[in-house]
C-alpha cells in the first residue's frame, strides 16, 4: 500500500516543468516545484524507514516513518494545490497577483457550500487512509466514530458559515481586484471597513494556523479546502474594498 500510496503522489503530471524557467526566481511556480519535489523526498525517506523498521524489527523507529509521510504528503498537496491555483488565476509572479479578479456573489456561495460539503468524504479519507496505514485497531468503531462526529459537525456548520457568507455579501461589490489599496474614508464607511478587516484578518490568520498544522498532519484533501477557503476569505474582503472605492468615486 506504501509503494501505490507513494506512485500515486509521484505520478502528477510535471509537463508543466518543460515550459517553466528555472532560472526565474521571481516565478512563484519555480518555489512550489522545489516544495513538491521535498515532498516527494520526504516520501522516499517514509518507505526507506518503513524498510529499515520491518527488517531490524526495532520500536524506536516507530511512528517516525508515518511522520515523514504525512509532511511529506502534506508539502504535496499544498504545492500542488498552489499550482492549480496558480495555473487557473494565470498567476506566475508577485506582480501578476494585482491581475487577479474575483469571482461574482454567486460563484463565491457555490464555493463556500461546496468546499463545506467536500469536507464530509475528506474526513472519510483521512481517517480511512490512516486505517490502512495500521494507524488504528482494525475495528468499524476505531474511525466509525470520529467519522460520523465531524461529519454532524461539518452539516452543522452550514449554518453559521451561510450567515457569515450572506451577510459578508451584502454591502459588497464583486466581481473586483483581489488585491487593491483602501480609499481613504471618513465617519461610519471608515469604520465599517475596519470591522470586516478585522474580522476577516482574524478569520485569515486562524486558516493559515489551520492550514500549516494539516501540512504537518498530511490531510492531503483538506489541505486544498483550506486553502480555497483562505480564497473566498480573501475574495469577501476584496468585494468589501471594492463597494467602499464606487462609493469614494462617486461623490
Amino acid at each position: 500500500m506504501i509503494k501505490k500510496f507513494l506512485c500515486v503522489y509521484t505520478c502528477v503530471p510535471l509537463a508543466g516543468l518543460n515550459n517553466l524557467d528555472m532560472r526565474n526566481f521571481n516565478n512563484i511556480r519555480v518555489y512550489l516545484f522545489v516544495a513538491f519535489f521535498i515532498g516527494i523526498l520526504l516520501l522516499v525517506t517514509a518507505c526507506v524507514l518503513f524498510q529499515q523498521e520491518i527488517i531490524s524489527n526495532e520500536s524506536t523507529s516507530i511512528g517516525l516513518w508515518t511522520r515523514c509521510m504525512d509532511i511529506g504528503s502534506g508539502i504535496i498537496s499544498f504545492s500542488f494545490g498552489c499550482l492549480c491555483f496558480l495555473f487557473f488565476l494565470n498567476v506566475k509572479t508577485l506582480q501578476d497577483l494585482k491581475s487577479v479578479k474575483t469571482k461574482n456573489k454567486t460563484v463565491l456561495w457555490m464555493l463556500a457550500n461546496g468546499m463545506a460539503l467536500l469536507m464530509i468524504p475528506a474526513t472519510g479519507w483521512y481517517y480511512l487512509f490512516r486505517a490502512m496505514r495500521g494507524d488504528y485497531l482494525p475495528s468499524a468503531d476505531s474511525i466509525g466514530i470520529p467519522i460520523a462526529i465531524q461529519s454532524h459537525t461539518v452539516l452543522l456548520f452550514l449554518l453559521p458559515l451561510n450567515v457569515f457568507v450572506l451577510l459578508s455579501l451584502m454591502r459588497s461589490s464583486l466581481p473586483a481586484p483581489m488585491f487593491q489599496p483602501k480609499p481613504c474614508l471618513k465617519g461610519k464607511n471608515k469604520l465599517e471597513l475596519w470591522f470586516w478587516d478585522i474580522v476577516i484578518g482574524v478569520l485569515l490568520a486562524l486558516a493559515v494556523v489551520v492550514l500549516i498544522l494539516l501540512v504537518i498532519d498530511g490531510d492531503h484533501i483538506m489541505i486544498v479546502l483550506m486553502m480555497g477557503f483562505i480564497y473566498l476569505l480573501l475574495s469577501l474582503r476584496a468585494g468589501k474594498v471594492n463597494y467602499q472605492r464606487k462609493i469614494v468615486s462617486e461623490k
